[in-house]
């Protein structure tokens, strides 16, 4: 009977999982403007941060993002990872503690709420760490950008070896670039459209610099040159204010790992004599 419970309970939530992957996107939209517009409502609730542009950009840049081992192509299949996970484990665990007589509620109600933010949490960092590579990578390339219109190639030719020599995050949007401009849009409209999905303000000034350089006929080797520095010098900027930051952050660390330990060590010969004292 144990068994049959147990059974019973994981192809229960495995059912609920289906149920939610099953859904049409139209259901999906529909169930999303009814989110939307309840944390319109309530602008203090963490749940508002859920429809995010930053979000959506990113995965119409990536088509494909792969969270907790599922493949998700839109928004709204995250909207619907999250609400299947978080159903599928409260009714499991809610089964199983009725499987060995145990008032799992509270457990599976912790639990839910863990698995429908998770995903949630784990793209924000996916976002986070490609905005860090973006910005490390982004000033190699426009020095090698730089280096072969200086050589000779015109910026199209140097975008086009560039996308098929280097396989990193730039160059995916680069490449990305060139499939706007295969689609139809204007070379201009497909830099600020790829520009604006990057999620990346270093991507952006140089999309201006290529396009108006397209636009007004300017040569760019020394643009480039100078927006590459200009990022450099920014990023060791913030290096700096990071090292300043953790400077203040280790005098904590010091204090509490050090001092408190050195102090206790000090008082603990006189913790008798303190003791009679006080009685």
């Amino acid at each position: 009977m144990n068994i049959f419970i147990l059974v019973v309970s994981i192809l229960t939530a495995f059912f609920i999982f289906l149920i939610f992957f099953l859904f049409k996107d139209t259901r999906v939209n529909l169930l999303m403007e009814k989110f939307e517009n309840y944390t319109d409502r309530n602008p203090g609730r963490i749940l508002k941060n859920f429809n995010s542009e930053e979000i959506r950009s990113f995965m119409q840049v990536r088509k494909t993002v792969k969270i907790l081992g599922t493949r998700l192509k839109s928004l709204e299949g995250l909207f619907i990872q999250r609400i299947c996970f978080a159903a599928s484990s409260v009714i499991f665990i809610n089964l199983y503690g009725l499987l060995f007589e145990m008032n799992l509620i509270l457990l599976s109600m912790v639990v839910g709420i863990i698995m429908y933010f998770l995903p949630f949490i784990i793209i924000k960092n996916k976002i986070a760490n490609t905005k860090k590579e973006i910005a490390f990578e982004i000033p190699d390339i426009v020095d090698i950008l730089s280096s072969l219109v200086k050589a000779g190639l015109n910026p199209d030719q140097a975008l086009d070896y560039i996308c098929g020599s280097f396989n990193c995050e730039v160059s995916s949007l680069l490449r990305l670039v060139k499939l706007k401009v295969f689609e139809g849009y204007s070379k201009k409209d497909a830099f600020y459209e790829v520009a604006k999905k990057s999620l990346s303000s270093e991507f952006e000034t140089v999309a201006k610099i290529l396009v108006q350089s397209d636009l007004i006929g300017n040569p760019i080797s020394k643009a480039l040159r100078d927006i590459s520095r200009t990022i450099r010098n920014n990023q060791k900027d913030s290096l700096k204010i990071r090292a300043e930051r953790l400077e203040s952050n280790l005098i904590i660390v010091v204090f509490i790992f050090m001092f408190i330990p050195m102090m206790v060590l000090f008082l603990l010969p006189v913790m008798p004599q303190i003791k009679v004292l006080f009685n």
